[in-house]
């Protein structure tokens, strides 16, 4: 990089990082911060000049999503997390937590904002509804440009489950359990396939996973007390 690219480099970053954290400006539309990094600098984009700039500003970004987040200011942690993916879309930290946040902590923001007499388990689902979608958009993003992400299959999985959308939920670790031998994913795919009435398909698991564990292995009773409730659930549905 010569110098003038390096200088342009740095001015783009102090202007990305002065735009957001200046204390009068209050950026809350992913969009606009999208603008801001997209803005033409000497014919280029400020994304393009930053070149190995952008891991580091995504940092910065990052943290501004976490202080948001201890204020529990929805909007700027929103926009926050939709920029530092946009900055650096190898993080998969950014991708899974921030999915996090936006599905697990937003719904509560909400709901405390409501008069006290609608604060109900009814409302509270309704935002865990809402903000699962929101979640799992960002996720698809993420999965677009790493598709054998396990983190974030995972993390779209257990976002699914969270919002009882069992058969979406068992495709993505269908995926996720190609990825790793870890008994984790596989293990909650058979559950998934199981509650889906796949029965066949979760003993095929279950009883290869069994075959898998050493004989000292205490995940093996867990296995088989999972292989019998399996078993008895299939026979129910054959009655």
């Amino acid at each position: 990089m010569n110098m003038a690219t390096r200088v342009l480099a740095v001015i783009a970053a102090l202007s990305i990082a002065g735009a957001l954290s200046a204390p009068f400006k209050r950026v809350s539309d992913p969009a606009e911060l999208r603008e801001i990094a997209s803005a033409p600098v000497g014919g280029a984009s400020m994304l393009a000049i930053l070149g190995g700039y952008k891991s580091v500003i995504a940092d910065f970004i990052w943290i501004r999503a976490y202080c948001a987040w201890e204020k529990k200011d929805s909007a700027e942690c929103s926009a926050s997390i939709d920029l530092a993916c946009s900055l650096d879309p190898q993080m998969a930290t950014f991708w899974t937590q921030g999915a996090r946040m936006i599905a697990q902590d937003m719904p509560h923001w909400f709901l405390a904002r409501l008069p006290k007499a609608q604060r109900d388990e009814a409302s509270l689902n309704l935002f865990r509804r809402k903000q699962a979608l929101v979640a799992i958009a960002l996720l698809d993003r993420g999965l677009k440009l790493n598709p054998d992400n396990l983190q974030m299959l995972i993390a779209k999985g257990q976002i699914l489950i969270s919002v009882e959308k069992f058969a979406e939920a068992e495709k993505v670790f269908a995926k996720a359990k190609t990825l790793s031998d870890e008994f984790y994913s596989r293990r909650i795919y058979a559950s998934l396939a199981a509650k889906n009435g796949k029965f066949d398909a979760a003993l095929k698991e279950l009883e290869k996973m069994l075959s898998e564990a050493e004989a000292d292995n205490p995940v093996r009773a867990a296995l088989t007390d999972e292989i019998q409730r399996v078993n008895s659930l299939k026979k129910l549905s054959e009655k």
